[in-house]
């Protein structure tokens, strides 16, 4: 499981990267599951629409996707 702080810097960093922004393939999500601490389900599925991997944080968000 990740270690998961919240700070500054990481978030400067993460801005640096264009987390949080583009479109459809060029999009880059401002979390990803493997960064967050969880003891659910997460998911990684392509998207055909999107062209790229989703990340899906739980079952619920899955479930609306199928």
């Amino acid at each position: 499981m990740a270690n998961y702080v919240q700070n500054t810097r990481k978030y400067e960093k993460w801005v640096k990267e264009g987390r949080g922004q583009g479109r459809n393939e060029d999009y880059k999500p401002w979390l990803h599951v493997r960064e967050v601490p969880s003891h659910g389900l997460s998911v990684r599925m392509p998207s055909l629409k999107a062209g790229r991997v989703l990340q899906l944080f739980s079952l619920n968000e899955f479930s609306q996707r199928s």
